[in-house]
């Protein structure tokens, strides 16, 4: 709307409208998806009921999210092919394939625990929690990637499940991811993190949802 005006007196507001046609070649990130979800174990004693349900359905909801990006490409890894060697490949090629220009997205929901030291561990298929070092992937694998990819980065954690997974008595009353996401956060590159839960408390899954708890959300 203008308006002319002076000391003497103001005209009648005229109203213009003006389009503006943005252009149709707007720069559309790719999207890289790395979902892994671990139910079932080589040691059927640490079974879970939907990490690897989770990881497939996390793997399809981005992966519908077309009208938001140019490509998206995608891997999701659940149980008997989450071994320590397939995850680690895995976050080769995240790592390796996107740009400053992309948005990466990991996913990862299963077992954590903790050893002596107080470092953080996912639990593989192939994972044996007697020797930690050996099989499990130790935190810094996951933060080495997120800290030093290019682009965005949303890290969704649900790795809170392993209770005494390892025995109150010699490991303490549970995992505790508090540690492994300040390690992150503390690089001050700007990554989004979520999480099923911090400190020891336990993440949920239900048969009611279908899923756990903090993937029914995402969804």
């Amino acid at each position: 709307t203008i308006l002319a005006r002076n000391q003497y007196s103001s005209a009648n507001p005229v109203v213009i409208e003006v389009e503006h046609k943005a252009p149709v070649d707007l720069y559309k990130p790719d999207l890289y998806v790395l979902a892994i979800g671990v139910s079932e174990y080589q040691d059927a004693s640490y079974n879970l009921g939907y990490a690897g349900i989770d990881a497939k359905a996390i793997g399809e909801v981005f992966a519908g999210q077309g009208k938001l990006f140019n490509q998206i490409r995608h891997q999701v890894i659940t149980d008997a092919e989450a071994t320590k060697g397939n995850i680690l490949d895995a976050l080769d090629w995240i790592d390796q394939a996107t740009t400053q220009r992309d948005l990466a997205v990991i996913f990862v929901a299963g077992h954590g625990v903790n050893d002596e030291r107080g470092n953080y561990y996912f639990l593989p298929h192939d994972a044996d929690p007697k020797r930690l070092r050996r099989s499990g992937v130790k935190w810094f694998e996951f933060q080495d990637v997120v800290t030093n990819l290019p682009g965005k980065v949303l890290l969704l954690a649900d790795t809170c499940h392993s209770g005494n997974i390892l025995g109150s008595a010699k490991r303490g009353a549970g995992a505790d991811i508090t540690a492994a996401i300040k390690s992150i956060t503390a690089e001050g590159t700007g990554q989004v993190i979520m999480t099923a839960a911090t400190g020891s408390s336990p993440s949920l899954e239900s048969a009611k949802w279908g899923h756990g708890a903090f993937t029914k959300a995402l969804i």
